[in-house]
């Protein structure tokens, strides 16, 4: 892959699989040849296609040459570690889904496109949604959206957008998703929840300080589309991580959030679903950890993964520019019961867990300067850097393994995900895109 800036057009040769969101440009087809002598400000793509992605008001070209795209890897239920996706090697090394040439944008593919107008603005997170493991979540962080695409690993991919009637509440600026468990109290099986970067009630912005994390269907009859008594088609909310940066599902229904406004990580129980559209969290529960050893940085995501083997919650510690390991199974209850500014009390159970054990994986100063993006793939955590641009592999125990540099820069390299076809797909929330690296 060459990327050398942004076009006007989208080319796509051979049985390229392409699709993406967002605004300008145009796409044409040609039949089986490269296409060689790409001007300068174009994206030059050989090998293996299968590309979702987008690009803003300024348009965006890609040129894509190569082989039909790759269909190999697994295609089952998330694993173990927090819904993991299958990788192509425990070692990060062999092959490694960030190539094995010498780190630059050019020693590997990186897929992009721009079809579909309006799917993305400024994604922060993806996710492969486990009970139709191709099919590609993205929302956006900038208008509330979500972006849905299926076949997202196949050569004819759709796309498509939906916004949730009450957004400015239940999805008000979204920093990342996980997919969670299947059962729901009204029978339609899968569940996914959203952290939201919002300080606000009504508004991402009113100072309300009510808001944090939203439990949805993932059933597409249900999600943004069924209106329940409350007019939307969310399943429970918990509001005690005003500005959350990052999420990981851990079991049942139960998450774990990066909340910015109180630089802490809370363990959230929905216990049960209230159904579509309601809003009794009476039920709930929530534990807070950490409160002030972790830090966000304004306009960043900081994501999380867990790991359900060791109990470690791996976390982004953007702000602190490092990669840290919370042992959720550490931590003293406090009997006291948890407050905040503007605070109302909700849930059956409110409470902070003191001197849990939180460590190093990647400490400062090293290789990352603001970690973002965070998954954790057969026991190796793959690492965005928000400064940089560089997507970096490290062990669970935090040795370096490989980075690639994405050529795209500061400000833009987002959440990560390894996708049933092995390859790592990752957001690029200047340009509205998903991009995909095929080693």
């Amino acid at each position: 892959m060459r990327y050398q800036g942004a076009a006007a057009t989208l080319a796509v040769t051979g049985l390229s699989a392409l699709l993406g969101c967002g605004s300008g440009g145009s796409t044409s087809s040609a039949g089986a040849a490269a296409a060689s002598g790409a001007s300068a400000g174009s994206l030059t793509i050989a090998g293996n296609a299968g590309v979702i992605g987008g690009n803003g008001a300024g348009g965006g070209a890609a040129s894509v040459a190569g082989a039909a795209p790759h269909t190999g890897g697994s295609a089952g239920a998330p694993a173990a570690s927090g819904g993991a996706s299958a990788s192509s090697a425990a070692t990060g090394l062999t092959p490694s889904p960030l190539g094995s040439g010498d780190h630059t944008p050019g020693s590997v593919s990186i897929g992009t496109v721009a079809t579909v107008a309006g799917c993305l603005n400024e994604p922060w997170d993806l996710a492969f949604n486990p009970k139709r493991p191709t099919e590609l979540w993205i929302p956006s962080h900038g208008d509330d959206g979500m972006c849905i695409v299926t076949a997202a690993t196949s050569g004819s991919p759709k796309s498509e957008r939906r916004l949730e009637p009450s957004h400015s509440h239940f999805m008000a600026r979204p920093a990342g998703l996980a997919f969670g468990g299947d059962a729901t109290s009204f029978g339609i099986p899968g569940t996914f929840s959203t952290a939201n970067d919002s300080e606000g009630d009504g508004n991402p912005l009113d100072g309300q300080l009510w808001n944090g994390i939203v439990l949805w269907s993932s059933d597409l009859q249900t999600f943004g589309v069924y209106h329940g008594a409350d007019g939307n088609s969310h399943l429970d909310m918990l509001h005690d991580s005003p500005g959350a940066r990052g999420i990981a599902w851990e079991k049942d229904n139960i998450y774990w959030v990066f909340g910015a406004y109180l630089g802490d990580i809370t363990r959230y129980d929905f216990v049960q679903d209230h159904g579509r559209g309601n809003a009794d969290h009476s039920d709930g529960k929530q534990w807070h950890y950490v409160a002030g050893k972790v830090k966000a940085v304004p306009g960043a995501p900081s994501q999380l993964a867990y790991d359900a083997t060791s109990g470690a919650l791996y976390i982004a510690d953007t702000g602190n520019g490092r990669v840290a390991k919370l042992d959720t199974k550490s931590g003293t209850q406090s009997p006291t019961r948890h407050t905040r500014p503007r605070d109302r009390i909700e849930t059956q159970v409110d409470a902070v867990l003191l001197d849990a054990n939180l460590a190093d994986v990647v400490p400062a100063g090293g290789e990352l300067k603001a970690p973002a993006g965070l998954e954790l793939s057969d026991n190796v955590l793959y690492v965005s850097d928000w400064s940089t641009g560089v997507i970096h592999s490290f062990s669970a125990d935090g040795k370096h393994l490989n980075w690639l540099d994405t050529g795209l820069g500061a400000g833009t390299v987002g959440g990560v995900a390894i996708g049933p076809d092995g390859r790592l797909y990752f957001v690029a929330a200047k340009t509205n895109a998903v991009h995909v690296i095929t080693p």
